[in-house]
């Protein structure tokens, strides 16, 4: 606060003399917390940095992009992300005094690819060969029906054991903060006929 101190030349017979000084000492701010990292599937977040006991705090963007509803306020929302990271400071001043300063870092991950499993497939054997476009983390699984991956994180794997009737397999990329997506492939196994007797 404030310290006021005062210079005095005695006078002798005369008046004596004064001058006054101020000294104002600030509080040291408090220590900025931003909250936590955030990993997203979104252009929009609620940042959470801690409300100053001492001093006012700011936002502000240090890297990527970002608009703040209030940039004065701990906890506010934010728009604009783009994908990938964004770093962000929340920064507590108090006059003079080095200000306290953190980072919070948003990742915004893009939608994965929209993904396809492929053609349905009609056959006459237990054995087939899988067509999805090829993308990086996807894996098939079994919906319906029966069948055995070689490899079911291969786009193009080979299935075996396929039952008689339809099979459904499915195709998922993983999202990741996103939602995951995927496509399903049908392969219809038609029972061979018959051995005809003449």
């Amino acid at each position: 606060g404030i310290n006021t101190f005062r210079w005095t030349i005695p006078g002798g017979a005369c008046p004596s003399v004064f001058d006054d000084v101020i000294i104002s000492v600030h509080a040291t701010p408090t220590i900025a917390a931003a909250g936590p990292d955030q990993t997203i599937c979104s252009t929009t977040s609620t940042l959470q940095g801690n409300s100053p006991a001492i001093g006012i705090g700011l936002w502000t963007v240090i890297t990527g992009s970002a608009t703040f509803a209030n940039a004065s306020l701990a906890t506010t929302s934010i728009s604009g992300l783009p994908a990938g990271a964004n770093t962000l400071r929340w920064t507590i001043s108090n006059g003079v005094c080095p200000a306290s300063t953190d980072d919070v870092v948003i990742t915004v991950q893009p939608n994965p690819v929209t993904p396809n499993a492929g053609p349905d497939q009609t056959i006459c054997s237990s054995n087939a060969t899988l067509a999805a476009t090829a993308t990086s983390g996807g894996i098939w699984s079994l919906i319906s029906g029966s069948g055995s991956f070689t490899n079911a994180s291969l786009a193009n794997t080979a299935v075996t054991s396929l039952s008689t009737g339809i099979n459904t397999f499915r195709w998922t990329i993983p999202g990741g903060a996103c939602p995951s997506v995927f496509d399903d492939v049908i392969i219809t196994v038609q029972a061979s006929p018959t051995i005809s007797s003449a």
